[in-house]
């Protein structure tokens, strides 16, 4: 059984458990000398309180232009999926910091970012949907499956190839970004299929509009 799955059975039977922690940081790390791959998470702390699952996450360091991002995002799913599992209603999200930083290479895509901060008179807002209650680890075996033939330019899906996969709606948005991305890579292609960008989320459409050039339509240029 897995760390994540024990901490799982754990809050099934202690609903009020204070011990649902999932380290990843690991005392051996320092051992290395100028590890270059420590562990930036230090750990997850899920927590059932009320019906609803919290989770706490606890950074060793993160980097404030590449990782925060990222991090919030992929954790908070972690989060997510964990609730289903469980039953439970989706609670706060609180993320930690040790050491925050922005690495000197990326310090005026930074400023870039800023700026725009300061000239966009409100945020994008994209209300998404909630992963479906469905969700399983055999969800995310086959999830994975699709995932590995993309990333390895063994196998090409349209959106309706794609809509007509074994995941439900929820996961064939991941699918379409998989495929969006293996059109950059491998295809190198200067515009991504359009039938791919029109089923995506507004939200991730205007994503992709924003990363890569190749992503932009009308819509999501704005």
């Amino acid at each position: 059984m897995s760390p994540f799955d024990r901490v799982l059975e754990l809050l099934r039977t202690e609903t009020d458990s204070k011990r649902g922690y999932l380290p990843v940081f690991l005392a051996n790390e320092l051992a290395i000398a100028d590890n270059p791959d420590m562990a930036c998470l230090a750990g997850l702390h899920l927590l059932v309180r009320n019906g609803r699952l919290h989770m706490v996450c606890h950074m060793r360091a993160n980097d404030l232009d590449c990782g925060l991002l990222s991090d919030v995002f992929s954790f908070t799913m972690i989060q997510e999926y964990a609730a289903v599992q469980l039953g439970l209603e989706l609670g706060h999200y609180t993320h930690t910091i040790g050491s925050a930083h922005v690495n000197d290479r990326n310090t005026e895509r930074v400023r870039l970012v800023l700026n725009e901060a300061e000239l966009r008179r409100a945020p994008q807002q994209f209300l998404f949907p909630a992963m479906s209650a469905e969700t399983g680890p055999d969800t995310i075996s086959r999830l994975m499956a699709h995932e590995e033939k993309l990333r390895t330019n063994t196998v090409k899906y349209s959106a309706d190839e794609i809509a007509h996969l074994d995941v439900d709606a929820y996961w064939q948005q991941a699918l379409l970004l998989f495929e969006a991305y293996r059109q950059i890579q491998h295809d190198e292609t200067d515009t991504v299929s359009r039938d791919v960008l029109d089923a995506l989320h507004p939200g991730l459409r205007w994503l992709l509009g924003h990363k890569w050039a190749a992503c932009v339509t009308t819509e999501g240029a704005r």
